[in-house]
């Protein structure tokens, strides 16, 4: 009964996975809010703020060796830093703000030098290569996270199919000793062994159905991560389409 409500458990929380939902790689130039000021900025779409923030502080981190600090209760900011492969003759302070919506990027040189597409068409072009790119990091990270997940419940399954073959190898073990011993049994102890040897087997059969289950939760796990793995390369080819080269 143990392994059966273990299973039960684990099945009625991981049976169904979460849907793919469409992925907006949207980038607009506007100004929009960074505390008490407004500057020029590339926007984009978000679902979830939290995990963009979360996303953003990494890619910063791994991709552009910045570590970023709050800068009032929604902005991120990494001041007085170069973005070589944007505009290297420039220094200033990198502007990432959050709603619940949408996150805004901006690159202040100055107080009133805003990196914007009209006076740096070029270095604006490339600020948001950079752009595109954070945003297929953030909903790539949402799916690696969810590849990452069902990889612990396959390992959790294996596991309770490693240790129920091992009761039930015991078991078959158990039934063959008893077996031998039944023959030179009196009769009264032959029906206590013979009925032993009963339970023994229906616990085999339950636990092999145990098992069958979960070997076909671990091929829909498996499925299903080869299914985001796919729409992760979706998403990269998406986010490559979507910045039109310069001619």
């Amino acid at each position: 009964m143990k392994n059966t409500s273990f299973i039960f458990t684990i099945l009625f929380g991981f049976m169904i996975s979460p849907s793919l939902s469409a992925q907006d790689f949207s980038i607009t130039e506007r100004k929009m809010s960074f505390g008490s000021e407004a500057y020029e900025s590339l926007v984009v779409n978000i679902t979830n703020p939290d995990e963009a923030k979360a996303s953003v502080e990494k890619y910063a981190k791994d991709k552009l060796g910045l570590k970023l600090k709050k800068d009032g209760r929604d902005v991120l900011m990494a001041d007085k830093i170069s973005l070589p492969t944007i505009i290297p003759s420039k220094r200033g302070d990198l502007l990432v703000a959050f709603t619940d919506a949408q996150m805004s990027f901006a690159f202040r040189m100055g107080y009133d030098f805003i990196l914007n597409g009209q006076e740096y068409e070029d270095e604006m072009y490339r600020f948001k290569q950079l752009v595109n790119d954070v945003l297929f990091h953030y909903y790539s990270d949402g799916l690696n996270a969810q590849i990452e997940k069902k990889e612990r419940q396959i390992k959790d399954f294996e596991k309770e199919i490693s240790k129920n073959t091992r009761e039930s190898e015991k078991l078959g073990r158990d039934i063959q000793k008893n077996n031998k011993k039944i023959g030179k049994a009196d009769e009264s102890d032959r029906i206590g062994m013979e009925n032993e040897s009963i339970d023994a087997q229906n616990r085999q059969a339950a636990i092999a159905d145990i098992n069958a289950n979960l070997q076909n939760e671990i091929r829909k796990l498996t499925d299903e991560i080869n299914t985001i793995r796919q729409s992760i390369n979706t998403l990269s080819q998406k986010a490559s389409d979507n910045i039109t080269p310069k001619k």
